[in-house]
C-alpha cells in the first residue's frame, strides 16, 4: 500500500514536472498537494543575496570577486604616453594553437602571478589585421 502511493505520487510529480527526488524526501507529506504547496511556499520564501561583496565595499579593484553584475575586462598599461591602457593581445607563434598563444601572451604582458582559468579552447573572438607601413601614422591599425 505504502509503495504504491510511493510511485503514484512520484508519477504525479514526473507528469507536473518536478523533482521526484523531492517527492520522497519531503516528510510529512502524505500527498501531492502537500507537496506541491510546500514547494510553493519554499520558492516564496526565496530571497536572493546581495550581489555587492566585500571587494565592492573596499574598492578593491584587483579582486575577481567584485561586480558579479557586471562583465569585466582584463585592461594592461603599456609602457607608453598615448593609447597605454588596452587588452593583452600578440600574434600567433607557427605551430602554435589559440589557446596556447593567449597563455604566452597574457604570461609575457601581464606575469606569471596571475591567476587563469580558460574556459574553453575556442576563442569567443580574435582579430586578425596588418599594421600600417606608414611613418607618420598614429599607434594602432584602421581596422
Amino acid at each position: 500500500d505504502y509503495l504504491e502511493k510511493k510511485l503514484a505520487r512520484e508519477k504525479k510529480a514526473m507528469e507536473e514536472d518536478l523533482d521526484v527526488s523531492q517527492v520522497s524526501k519531503m516528510e510529512g507529506a502524505t500527498d501531492f498537494e502537500e507537496l506541491q504547496e510546500a514547494k510553493e511556499t519554499e520558492l516564496q520564501n526565496f530571497k536572493l543575496q546581495s550581489r555587492e561583496t566585500a571587494a565592492d565595499k573596499k574598492q578593491d579593484f584587483q579582486s575577481l570577486q567584485r561586480k558579479l553584475d557586471q562583465i569585466l575586462y582584463l585592461l594592461v598599461k603599456k609602457q607608453r604616453q598615448r593609447y597605454m591602457w588596452q587588452m593583452p593581445q600578440g600574434g600567433l607563434d607557427p605551430g602554435e594553437s589559440l589557446i596556447q598563444a593567449a597563455q604566452r601572451e597574457l604570461e609575457e604582458e601581464c606575469g606569471t602571478d596571475l591567476k587563469v582559468q580558460f574556459l574553453s579552447n575556442s576563442p569567443v573572438a580574435f582579430h586578425n589585421y596588418k599594421h600600417s607601413t606608414e611613418k607618420d601614422s598614429i599607434f594602432g591599425s584602421k581596422v
